[in-house]
């Protein structure tokens, strides 16, 4: 699991790092919230803790930004403010958890966990575009009249254009992702030759076409 923590108080998040990792999580560190930002439109996180008094862009900016973005990497907010409106208005831009400081690692742990395990069991157990549907659970990519299995790179892989299905995923983003799924940066040419094949053994209507800046979904 990859995790990116945003907190400027370096001290802290040294610690909070270090812990993590212990946990067996990889964690990345970004000290503001336009670095945050920039490792978000870098990398793919299975989880983001951010604080929300930070400098250069405050927590709130940082989450309302990526959820305009189409972003929907769970998010828990740290604030050392205890007054409900701000947790509110946390909850409001697109959080899903909230965690006031001071915090002990085991609770921000068991929030983590938490927040993660939602994520991947959203009541919604398909993904649909045109006239096909994947499962989240099996990868079966079922279209009008036949079905057919994916593999589990190649679902997860089909299941982020999916829900990006109006964006073209920069090279950058895409090597990040292939890296999550321990395959070679460069094979995501491959895999979207294979997905490619099996959208067409479904008459889907779309396939995955190769852009000058990335990968995109296209209609035939």
């Amino acid at each position: 699991m990859h995790l990116l923590l945003i907190e400027d108080e370096r001290e802290l998040s040294k610690a909070v790092k270090a812990m993590l990792e212990m946990s067996g999580y990889k964690v990345d560190v970004a000290y503001d919230g336009k670095m945050g930002l920039s490792l978000i439109n870098q990398n793919f996180y299975d989880g983001i803790v951010s604080d929300i008094m930070m400098p250069k862009m405050d927590g709130i900016t940082l989450l309302k930004h990526i959820r305009e973005e189409g972003n929907d990497t769970p998010v828990i907010l740290l604030t050392a403010k205890g007054q409900v409106e701000d947790k509110v208005e946390g909850l409001d831009a697109g959080a899903n958890d909230y965690l006031s400081k001071p915090f002990t690692f085991k609770e921000l742990l068991a929030r983590i966990r938490a927040m993660i395990k939602h994520a991947n069991n959203e009541s919604n157990s398909h993904l649909s575009y045109k006239s096909v549907k994947l499962s989240i659970a099996t990868y079966e990519l079922a279209g009008t009249e036949s079905s057919i299995m994916l593999s589990n790179k190649e679902g997860k892989i089909l299941s982020l254009f999916l829900k990006n299905p109006n964006k073209t995923i920069p090279y950058e983003k895409l090597n990040s992702f292939m890296s999550c799924l321990d395959a070679k940066e460069k094979e995501i040419e491959l895999y979207a030759s294979m997905l490619n094949n099996k959208l067409d053994a479904v008459n889907a209507g779309f396939k995955l076409i190769k852009m000058e800046e990335g990968y995109k979904v296209a209609s035939l």
